[in-house]
């Protein structure tokens, strides 16, 4: 990505989320109560790792019980849909409504993540997936990695690393708008993943024992 297109970028999150801001306040003030009822906490949060490698404070809406649990032995390989006893009702609503993920406004607004870039990870999870093009790129709401999981059940570590790899190649301000776009339709949208290498190596490591990009909070 040139510096005309990193610009460009960064003033559209600015702006998306300038736009966006009020109405995120707004539902966070209703959804505290409900918050510290279910949770007895209003956030989660967690070191994440973002462009050129540094580790950021990460805050979601909590959405799920506390609860160790080794990555190796993880019967829904991290995901936590595949792990509903962790979930409460009210937990599933946040999550299927996005609206965990509030908080990320204001870390959009201060650049440290943007709309669109890498899933943030945790360290021990960042490390499966690491390449240069991912580093360039601030961690972000939406991108190639998460409009998959949206359409599929789970993604191993090897496809996240070719598609963030894609992500960093490919991004500009075009790509930005259809990403975003296709987040919004929900997971039938077609024409961002279209069928290719990666989607055929997705369908070959189905039976594979390799890790898979994992997710908790």
């Amino acid at each position: 990505m040139n510096l005309r297109d990193a610009c460009i970028i960064r003033i559209m999150d600015v702006i998306l989320a300038l736009i966006l801001l009020p109405a995120a306040l707004l539902l966070f003030a209703i959804l505290s109560l409900p918050q510290l009822c279910v949770f007895r906490t209003i956030f989660y949060v967690s070191r994440r790792f973002g462009r050129g490698g540094r580790s950021f404070p990460y805050v979601k809406l909590k959405s799920m019980y506390d609860r160790e649990c080794a990555v190796s032995t993880n019967p829904g390989g991290g995901r936590a849909y595949m792990e509903p006893d962790r979930i409460p009702p009210w937990g599933v609503f946040l999550r299927k409504t996005h609206l965990d993920e509030l908080p990320e406004i204001f870390f959009i607004l201060l650049g440290a993540e943007s709309f669109v870039g890498p899933r943030p990870l945790l360290a021990e999870h960042a490390a499966l997936v690491d390449s240069p093009q991912r580093r360039r790129l601030k961690p972000g709401w939406t991108g190639f990695s998460q409009v998959f999981l949206k359409r599929r059940t789970i993604l191993p570590s090897r496809i996240q690393r070719r598609l963030d790899i894609r992500l960093g190649r490919e991004l500009c301000p075009a790509l930005y708008l259809r990403l975003l776009a296709a987040t919004a339709a929900g997971p039938s949208r077609r024409g961002v993943l279209k069928p290719g290498p990666t989607v055929r190596a997705y369908r070959a490591s189905l039976g594979s024992p390799e890790g898979t990009s994992h997710e908790s909070g």
